[in-house]
């Protein structure tokens, strides 16, 4: 990927990070069951890679629970667009459908950057 230094912005503990390993499209089609439609939406997506994961084995960040919610982990993706695509609220609704964890998703298009979050596992 190109780009920004996420982790000189964010500057997660080493142990955090999950060295950008690329997540392939098919993966969240299968898991997410994803219709047609998104499907086609998913295309503007031209990589999303794990870039870290933040829990109390890797940042001594204990886990949050109350009767709503129960955050265990918080799933760190870095998404590039494809080129000249910048429908990224549209593509980031539906990245965060596909993972049960809360994911803060970074995403680059056409020379910019922004960053969306999304809390949705419930207990």
């Amino acid at each position: 990927m190109s780009g920004i230094d996420w982790n000189g912005i964010l500057r997660l503990p080493e142990a955090a990070l999950a060295g950008c390993r690329r997540i392939p499209k098919t993966v969240l089609v299968k898991q997410a069951m994803l219709t047609k439609t998104e499907q086609k939406r998913l295309d503007k997506v031209a990589r999303l890679e794990h870039f870290a994961t933040v829990q109390k084995s890797t940042t001594r960040i204990p886990p949050y629970e109350d009767d709503e919610r129960n955050v265990q982990s918080v799933v760190f993706l870095r998404c590039e667009m494809t080129a000249g695509t910048m429908a990224v609220a549209e593509v980031a609704e539906l990245v965060h459908k596909c993972f049960p964890n809360p994911t803060v998703l970074l995403v680059e298009a056409g020379g910019c950057a922004c960053i969306s979050v999304a809390l949705t596992r419930r207990s």
